[in-house]
């Protein structure tokens, strides 16, 4: 996330962002928050209003259980991501929900040439009890030269396409049939190929 310097923005925008936290995974935000949380710790500046804290994200990290995980690892430490004339901050950090905190092995700091913030990075100890899900699709775009595919695609069309109302739920429902579509069509291709294969391999072992 990038939050808003202007300290009434940024509040606004942390509010907006708590819609985006209900995951059945663990919660990870990371970014340029534009505040600090400890002013002692985390900025070298004479003036108190700049990057001050921010009180309506603290309150959120409480209600979701998130903590600074670079601040959690390293409580004394002071480190600045960002820096510009005799002003410097650590802007830049890595909240994670506490209940994942403990596979956190290590979370620090890199210069970055690029830039006037520097990197955050975090590593993670990732055991063999992690469930990875389907991986996401994409379609091979070398179907669109197959010209069976491209008959077959197009009498479909023909038949899912027809309504006499077109809006945006007759377009997300048309997006899920031509996945389905390719998906299958795709499937049985590989079957056919892998089958098609088998025979020429037993054809090779008779005459070999």
């Amino acid at each position: 996330m990038y939050a808003p310097n202007i300290p009434g923005d940024r509040k606004e925008f942390f509010i907006s962002i708590t819609g985006h936290f209900v995951s059945s995974s663990p919660l990870i935000i990371c970014g340029d928050f534009n505040f600090v949380e400890n002013e002692n710790l985390d900025k070298l500046s004479d003036s108190k209003r700049l990057f001050s804290s921010c009180p309506t994200f603290i309150n959120i990290a409480k209600k979701y259980s998130l903590c600074d995980i670079y601040r959690k690892m390293f409580p004394k430490k002071k480190v600045f991501s960002w820096q510009r004339n005799n002003v410097a901050c650590r802007l830049d950090r890595f909240y994670v929900i506490s209940s994942f905190s403990e596979t956190v092995s290590n979370c620090n700091y890199l210069p970055c040439p690029f830039s006037d913030h520097d990197f955050v990075y975090i590593s993670f100890n990732v055991g063999d009890s992690i469930s990875i899900g389907k991986s996401y699709w994409k379609l091979n775009n070398s179907i669109l030269k197959d010209e069976d595919f491209l008959i077959s695609f197009r009498y479909y069309w023909k038949i899912i396409s027809r309504t006499d109302k077109i809006n945006l739920n007759w377009w997300d429902n048309m997006k899920v049939f031509i996945k389905d579509f390719c998906i299958d069509y795709s499937k049985s291709k590989n079957r056919d190929f892998f089958v098609e294969r088998r025979k020429l391999q037993k054809l090779y072992v008779f005459f070999n």
